[in-house]
């Protein structure tokens, strides 16, 4: 009944504020967000299934254990509580240590420690997964920090003064024809991004390798008015592609529906460029305007500015050609726009991580409440003996802040293992890697410990508060 209680007052908060964000956002942006979509529903259903399994669990373990004579009897304990209470009477050493009570009851420790490593393990292992789509991005633009990309906007081809002013410009060094087709790089679980080829001419292509620093690794160069293509070897990885193999339609026929390649006719792969932090295809331009199906294509201009004045000129495309006649692609642009997307998708994270952090620091604080009820006779005895109010609640914060210390470094060890090995079995072979190194995902996981911490020391400190050493020692003796 709890369980089912709860489930439904989640479900409905959640109703409530997705119709507030529709009204307020998708509305106005003209967007339809669907609320009688019941897809949902299956992420949700095993929450109160599993609650109900656990205390079922739990509850048929207590009765089995139970000992109905030693109840009825009062006085007398069960097996069970004669070896509690033996192991209760064992001296410790450090008897204020912030760990002896967690040490004597282990199994209450391991409840806080697992239950906490999974929430941090629940935070930052799919951050870590989305950040590799934000990571494999940038290498699909990253051509641009050498060069700027100019398509015609309307019509099929750019405006002669266009191109010629864009020539004409002091800090453009070449501005090279090509027409662009598009690929696709695999970026597991379930993304993916475009990788450009670019259609140029035979004595175009060597300076272009050499300008953005990607030299045949294997194989050899397409040869003009031929279907023959280049790739970065990291994309021909990520593809399952070697030297011989065709690509594009019909040849291609990949079962996975997020793959959408733009190349309408085969080609063959006949090498691979070096640079894993590079993206890019290369084919020939003349093949493309001779193609029956490439040939309508409006071609578009790479504008290769001389070392060094790459920031002016991607300054100057961007605030001196027509919008309305010209598609400008510049580092700048991507990366910006990749950075936006990334900024939603932390927003969402943080959404996602205050709602964790609050069931965290609730569940946490009713146990720590449970507890400390437990312990009121040793906190009394240590208040009685001289022990201040500050230092009770300073030994309770460090208990707890010991507690969730190692239960974040088990979830980060156990989340850093479980990535190894998602590394190993899914990215490699894709010719993607896991940044480990990146801090964001563990940034997601400190408001967990931080608000527990916070919430069970409040709590603790409004107890003590109302707690009474003088009625403590009576009842003991």
């Amino acid at each position: 009944l709890v369980a089912g209680l709860g489930w439904g007052l989640g479900l409905g908060l959640a109703l409530f504020a997705l119709s507030a964000l529709k009204s307020s956002l998708y509305y106005a942006k003209g967007m339809e967000l669907d609320l009688g979509n019941l897809a949902p529903l299956w992420f949700v259903i095993p929450i109160p299934v599993v609650v109900i399994a656990f205390a079922a669990l739990s509850a048929r373990r207590m009765f089995a254990r139970m000992d109905s004579v030693a109840i009825i009897e009062r006085g007398k304990l069960s097996m069970e509580g004669e070896e509690r209470k033996q192991k209760a009477e064992r001296s410790s050493s450090h008897p204020l240590s912030s760990l002896t009570f967690y040490l004597r009851h282990r199994r209450r420790g391991i409840l806080m420690v697992g239950s906490m490593a999974l929430m941090i393990l629940g935070v930052a292992f799919p951050v870590f997964l989305v950040s590799v789509v934000f990571d494999g991005m940038r290498p699909s633009y990253e051509y641009l920090h050498y060069m700027s990309e100019v398509s015609p906007g309307m019509g099929d081809a750019l405006a002669p003064g266009v191109a010629a002013q864009i020539r004409s410009h002091p800090a453009v060094d070449r501005a090279v024809p090509a027409i662009s087709l598009g690929f696709y790089a695999v970026v597991p679980p379930g993304s993916g991004t475009g990788v450009n080829v670019l259609g140029v001419s035979e004595n175009d292509l060597p300076v272009l390798m050499e300008r953005v620093g990607v030299p045949l690794v294997d194989g050899r160069l397409p040869r003009a008015r031929t279907n023959e293509i280049v790739l970065s070897k990291a994309v021909a990885m990520n593809r399952g592609l070697s030297i011989g193999d065709s690509i594009g339609r019909p040849v291609q026929k990949d079962d996975d529906p997020l793959i959408s390649d733009d190349i309408p006719t085969e080609m063959v792969l006949v090498g691979l460029l070096s640079r894993d932090d590079v993206w890019l295809g290369f084919t020939s331009l003349e093949y493309l305007e001779s193609h029956e199906l490439t040939s309508s294509r409006p071609a578009g201009l790479l504008v290769v500015p001389y070392k060094g004045r790459e920031a002016e000129l991607e300054a100057w495309l961007e605030q001196n050609l027509d919008p309305a006649q010209t598609e400008i692609s510049t580092y700048a642009v991507k990366h910006g726009k990749a950075q936006q997307t990334a900024l939603v998708m932390v927003a969402l994270f943080a959404g996602v991580e205050s709602v964790i952090a609050v069931i965290a620091a609730i569940a946490l604080a009713a146990l720590n409440h449970i507890f400390f009820a437990q312990r009121q006779d040793e906190f009394g005895i240590l208040y009685a003996i001289g022990r201040s109010r500050p230092w009770l609640v300073f030994r309770t914060v460090r208990e707890t802040g010991s507690v969730v210390g190692l239960a974040w470094l088990l979830g980060a060890a156990i989340c850093i293992a479980s990535l190894l090995a998602v590394q190993n079995a899914v990215y490699a072979p894709r010719g993607l890697s896991l940044n480990l190194a990146n801090p964001m995902p563990w940034l997601f996981t400190l408001p967990i410990p931080l608000a527990v911490v916070a919430v069970s020391s409040g709590t603790i400190s409004h107890m003590l508060r109302k707690l009474d050493p003088v009625s403590t020692i009576e009842r003991r003796t």
